[in-house]
């Protein structure tokens, strides 16, 4: 599995490739969604090719009061969403000479909560597919087995149109889904 926190604005054959090549080989690829929400969000690639690849994950940021956080972005390609404002994180020396930690935002903090959550089931099926384990992922963030109502484009405040949808962390949900670990 491989932490990602990058983007670009465009498609690249060579990421595709790349992606459909490692996830033909078992390796998933988490990606942070990105921090630039705005209406009608373009496409931010190489997470965006997780519309098209089961082994790539795209994670969006929560709140603190666990919605869409202002920044995240939104679109089809956000798999699920992972706490991502105010993580306590490290942070080099220059930046904070007297303390190693501050508190950060982003995807970038959103992401690796998830691919924790990835190594957690990678741990308890080593054999599991990419695509076995996005569906893990998938269905403990799933509207029918969170009585919540269905995204995927979240809005901040927890609204979309008249109906509200509050992310719940994947972790939590799929910790809940014990048949993954019978």
């Amino acid at each position: 599995m491989v932490n990602n926190s990058w983007g670009s604005g465009g498609r690249s054959r060579a990421y595709l490739d790349v992606l459909q090549y490692g996830t033909g080989k078992g390796v998933i690829y988490v990606f942070a969604a990105g921090n630039s929400y705005r209406s009608g969000n373009r496409p931010s690639y190489p997470v965006s090719y997780s519309t098209l690849l089961p082994g790539v994950i795209g994670v969006g940021a929560s709140s603190n009061d666990n919605r869409r956080a202002g920044f995240s972005n939104a679109g089809p390609y956000v798999t699920v969403v992972a706490p991502g404002a105010a993580i306590l994180s490290t942070v080099p020396v220059p930046q904070n000479p007297d303390d190693p930690y501050a508190f950060l935002q982003g995807t970038s903090m959103a992401a690796p909560h998830v691919t924790g959550v990835v190594a957690l089931l990678l741990s308890a099926k080593p054999s599991a597919t990419p695509e076995a384990i996005r569906q893990a992922l998938e269905q403990g963030a799933n509207a029918k087995r969170t009585a919540q109502a269905a995204k995927p484009d979240y809005a901040a405040g927890g609204s979309t149109g008249t109906a509200s949808w509050t992310p719940r962390p994947a972790w939590i949900s799929c910790w809940a889904n014990s048949t993954w670990f019978a």
